[in-house]
């Protein structure tokens, strides 16, 4: 089970053996800035596709890849493929917030 901690300084993550790499971890601390102008992204999605966690993605390839599942939406608004917010998932445990005092 994978359990982080969201506080002000960042992303507590758990001891090495359950971390994610460190690749991983770099993407999400640099998506999670507070500050927006310096969030990965902000100048653009291209510095998120050239982040070293998605080496060796071909991006023009994934455009022209034929998506495996299409829903069939009954009108614009159809949220019927979306869990209700109240269902959890069995597979997702949710920890709380680490809050600094």
């Amino acid at each position: 089970m994978l359990s982080v901690f969201l506080t002000a300084e960042g992303v507590e993550w758990p001891e090495e053996e359950f971390a994610p790499p460190d690749d991983a971890q770099d993407l999400i601390n640099l998506l999670l800035q507070h500050n927006s102008v310096e969030r990965l992204g902000s100048g653009g999605a291209h510095e998120v596709k050239d982040h070293v966690f998605f080496d060796g993605i071909d991006w023009q390839g994934l455009l022209r890849q034929k998506a495996e599942f299409v829903p069939q939406l009954e009108h614009d608004e159809d949220t019927s493929y979306f869990d209700s917010k109240y269902h959890v998932s069995s597979t997702l445990t949710y920890t709380g917030w680490a809050r600094k005092k």
